[in-house]
């Protein structure tokens, strides 16, 4: 039998609160595509169904009475009505005897500074995507990278909740204030070895990978990297923590380091590849329908304007709850007067300043080059703009970079690659150098 979950007496009470302010209706269905779209994202789902494996109006009405249904199941009917299931269900799973159904009783988790995102939009074709890689294909060292305040971190954290019963253990650990190897070693064999080895090292943790399939993530990598030069590079401090990636992502063991950060080291874009067990996914803005529900939740006005407050945007989750924040309290909740003033970044302007800083010169005056010109570029016109003095290959590495920065967009047009920017970051550019 395939493992089971059911919701406790007080998670109970919040399902059923949550499935009220809903406001659907017993008949429609919509909760049974939605979930459809969770537990089998590659098929078009429509009312009336049928809709995906374990996922019914019978199960939907257990999963409504608090009786066990199946462990997929719960988590998507969860999601959909806005709740984490890890707060709603019953703590001592259904044990059926199963090896899986012992994995989630006996799992261990340490889950650090890692975000609440009980409040969570949108993301389904991502979530699918890394399932697909460390679930399916067993990938050993996975990147998720992007511009700061994309939601990398909470991305990160939906997908280990949604996943932990895949491992053994799963541990969460921020890379924030940059600890050395030695250190972020000893609190990682610290949780997960009984008994910690007096000198924590690489060997240890693989020992510890082959024997505990383990998830392991890594939020921030970009604090171990170097600023002012180009993308992907090591401090000189925290150079040995390429030995450790390295060995994550090239010896045999059955774990997965999943990385966060707004910079793609250079190990990652070595090794990785569509068949490798290393992976990179660069983390974009929110699709529109899921960016709508941050607006919504702001309760603003004049929905047809809505669009373009996110084409503005381009759905960057962070600046939509900021400006949206902006258009209650000072225009009255009304997009249509606050999109007639010029882009706002407020506390945006905070996050990119902290990834900008990190430039190369050469990198700075090509993105001062692309904001002026406002649209896309193409790699001689962006040379001719600059310098003669800089080099093809200078601008060739520039431009690596700054998209593995994730701060410049590849468009390409009659077979040739054109180079823009995000609006927002246009602005900000722009408002540095006036």
């Amino acid at each position: 039998m395939a493992p089971t979950l059911k919701a406790s007496e007080s998670g109970l009470a919040r399902i059923q609160r949550a499935k009220n302010e809903k406001g659907w209706r017993v008949g429609d269905g919509e909760w049974l595509v939605e979930a459809s779209k969770i537990l089998e994202p590659e098929k078009n789902w429509f009312l009336g169904g049928p809709y995906a494996d374990g996922c019914s109006q019978t199960t939907w009405n257990r999963f409504l009475r608090g009786q066990a249904i199946g462990t997929a199941a719960f988590q998507a009917f969860c999601q959909i009505l806005g709740l984490n299931w890890q707060e709603v269900v019953e703590r001592n799973p259904i044990d059926t005897g199963s090896p899986d159904s012992q994995q989630t009783a006996n799992s261990r988790t340490d889950w650090g500074e890692a975000p609440d995102v009980s409040i969570f939009y949108g993301r389904t074709g991502e979530l699918a995507e890394l399932k697909q890689w460390v679930v399916d294909d067993k990938c050993r060292l996975v990147a998720i990278y992007g511009t700061g305040g994309i939601g990398k971190t909470s991305l990160a954290a939906k997908f280990a909740q949604q996943i932990q019963n895949e491992f053994e253990f799963v541990i969460w650990r921020s890379l924030s204030n940059a600890p050395t190897r030695a250190q972020l070693l000893a609190s990682l064999l610290g949780f997960l070895s009984d008994r910690q080895p007096p000198e924590p090292n690489v060997s240890h943790m693989l020992d510890f990978l082959r024997t505990h399939r383990t998830l392991v993530i890594l939020d921030g990598v970009e604090t171990l990297l170097a600023a002012g030069q180009p993308a992907g590079k090591y401090r000189d401090e925290y150079q040995d923590y390429a030995e450790l990636f390295k060995i994550a992502a090239q010896s045999d063991h059955k774990s997965c380091f999943l990385l966060t950060g707004t910079e793609k080291s250079k190990e990652i874009a070595l090794w990785e590849g569509k068949t490798s067990p290393v992976r990179s996914f660069k983390l974009k803005g929110l699709e529109t329908t899921a960016a709508w529900e941050i607006l919504r939740e702001r309760e603003l006005v004049e929905e047809a304007e809505w669009a373009n407050l996110i084409d503005r945007y381009g759905g960057h989750p962070l600046a939509l709850r900021i400006v949206s924040a902006t258009i209650e309290e000072v225009f009255a909740n009304k997009a249509s007067d606050f999109l007639r003033e010029t882009t706002f970044l407020g506390e945006i302007r905070e996050v990119l300043a902290q990834q900008l800083q990190r430039l190369s010169e050469l990198e700075k005056k090509v993105m001062y080059q692309l904001a002026l010109a406002r649209v896309p570029v193409s790699r001689t016109g962006l040379r001719e703009s600059i310098s003669s003095c800089v080099s093809g290959e200078e601008l060739t590495e520039a431009l690596k970079s700054l998209g593995w920065r994730s701060l410049i967009e590849t468009l390409t047009e009659d077979g040739e690659a054109l180079f823009t920017l995000l609006p927002v970051v246009r602005k900000y550019v722009i408002n540095q150098n006036s």
